[in-house]
């Protein structure tokens, strides 16, 4: 049985039989296989609607149309984006063990590549007899005991959860330099490209060219005397007409505290903050970051970088000239006028334009973690007059491939993305520069992260695995997650409700009980 109390959530063992149809003799496994695949590329393209499904049959009209589902909920994106990049058929590929043929044993043979067989697997399987649904304290529903793949840049389920911490982290950190007064600066690094260059070749570069100009004893010296730390992101977009672009987005903190290994092998504060640095020494090292990258680019086999966009750098808090906050003031300023004299005026002024900078400053701060950390939500900016030149973010490449049959260019360009990004390393904080602004160092993959996130709630809803697959490739997991967070009905009626939609679906579910306990508290148990 399944106890809800106002605090608390108890779930026992139950007695209870599973919901569900009487199960029924297994086809073969490739069969199944094939026609939940069949099933699950109908229902995502029947469930984005007016975006990836119900555009024209010609390519020229689905370029047109073809747009993220926007107004759909963050979750129901991501999860049908996730079946999206499941469902197109990649092509076979040399891939390392053992086959035989011909009665000989070969080191290597051609076929789906482990990544992505893990990536096809992604949410659909259960690593036991049964998926988990949970609720966590802010009734939120997940799931839980269902393989991931953790692979970030292509996967927008897991991408979304693994991004989305480490932004909070990036926010946190944002907010800790503004409380020590420590300056944070927002860059962006951007290399021209052209389509014959490949994303490998064009990737190669941008990153070989960051390790060359911080691994300079020229940079270490003005990270030492100002401070210098920084937050690094590689992004990709890509255009019919100008192939793949991958640049970084980059946070850079100054003033931060000198740091040492300790004994233990964790990095420890060591000594005062720096002085923030004159509008001078700002100016120099951004000539000289400019200058370094400029000639780094200029050195490889990619063209020239454009001076204008090769290199950008902004204060993250804006300016005391910040429009937003000058306008806000002269409507203040104009109104009251009357109303005080001399000093009393002064000083009211004064603190209206100190309330709200502080919150366009934070504004700021917040939308540049957004620009750093969450490509899975970007857009391209004119959408609706798609054309070869436009620019776009990969998750809209992967809608419109999809739409066109997993056929044409950007079929063709998200294989390429999807393999050159296997084991990429896109997320880099400097060395020390965690423990520098108060936080313990943060060394998880994206693949912990996302195991710890499952291991948050309480278990309320085990499915059967065969049914789970079942439901992930029909594209029902949205609505019954959506279900169990209606706050307007006791949490015991969700979860009944709930029940009963997967048993009219023909799923097999149950309450939750010993075997989710024992799940969870496994996950949340350190290994070892």
């Amino acid at each position: 049985m399944v106890t809800f109390q106002p605090t608390k959530i108890t779930v026992e063992d139950s007695p209870e039989p599973v919901r569900g149809p009487e199960r029924r003799a297994k086809p073969k496994a490739g069969a199944q296989a094939s026609r939940d695949q069949t099933v699950g590329l109908r229902a995502s393209a029947r469930a984005v609607g007016g975006g990836l499904g119900n555009t024209a049959n010609n390519a020229a009209a689905q370029l047109d149309t073809v747009v993220l589902p926007t107004t759909r909920g963050r979750r129901e994106t991501s999860i049908l984006l996730r079946s999206a990049a499941q469902e197109l058929r990649y092509p076979c590929e040399e891939v390392p063990g053992r086959r035989k043929k011909n009665g000989e044993w070969s080191e290597a043979y051609y076929g789906i590549a482990p990544e992505i067989q893990r990536l096809r697997r992604c949410g659909r399987v259960a690593k036991g007899p049964f998926a988990i649904l949970t609720i966590d304290g802010n009734n939120k529903a997940g799931t839980s005991n269902v393989e991931t793949c953790g692979r970030a840049l292509v996967c927008a389920h897991c991408g979304k959860q693994s991004r989305e911490e480490r932004r909070q982290l990036l926010h946190a950190m944002i907010k800790s330099a503004r409380s020590q007064k420590i300056g944070v600066y927002f860059a962006t690094l951007t290399v021209r490209h052209y389509q014959r260059h490949t994303l490998e070749q064009s990737l190669s570069v941008v990153r070989e060219a960051m390790h060359q100009i911080t691994g300079t004893q020229r940079y270490r010296k003005y990270a030492k005397l100002h401070g210098l730390g920084f937050v690094s992101v590689v992004e990709f977009t890509w255009s019919r007409k100008h192939g793949f672009h991958p640049h970084l987005h980059m946070a850079f903190f100054q003033g931060v505290s000198p740091v040492a290994k300790g004994e233990g092998g964790q990095w420890l504060k060591k000594g005062s903050n720096p002085a923030t640095w004159f509008a001078t020494e700002e100016r120099e090292f951004v000539d000289w970051f400019r200058a370094r990258w400029l000639a780094l680019i200029g050195e490889s086999d990619l063209p020239d970088a454009d001076e204008r966009y090769a290199f950008d750098w902004r204060p993250a808090f804006g300016t005391e000239t910040d429009e937003e906050v000058n306008g806000e003031l002269d409507e203040y300023m104009l109104k009251d006028q009357g109303e005080g004299k001399g000093l009393e005026f002064y000083e009211k002024s004064l603190a209206f334009r100190a309330e709200n900078l502080a919150s366009v400053q934070e504004k700021n701060a917040i939308s540049g973690t957004y620009e750093l950390m969450r490509a899975d939500l970007k857009t391209s900016d004119t959408m609706a007059e798609q054309s070869e030149h436009s620019t776009l973010p990969m998750f809209e490449v992967l809608g419109i491939a999809l739409a066109n049959g997993g056929k044409g260019p950007e079929a063709k360009a998200w294989f390429e993305y999807e393999k050159s990004s296997r084991g990429l390393r896109y997320y880099r904080v400097s060395h020390g520069l965690e423990a520098a602004l108060g936080f313990d160092e943060d060394t998880r993959t994206d693949d912990e992260i996302i195991e710890d996130r499952k291991a948050v709630g309480v278990p309320v809803i085990e499915v059967e695995a065969g049914s789970w697959y079942k439901m992930v490739s029909a594209g029902h997991l949205p609505a019954i997650l959506d279900a169990l967070e209606k706050v307007d009905r006791p949490l015991a009626e969700r979860v009944e409700t709930a029940l009963d939609a997967l048993a009219d679906m023909g799923y097999r579910a149950r309450p939750a009980g010993e075997y989710s306990q024992k799940v969870m508290q496994q996950s949340k148990s350190p290994p070892g």
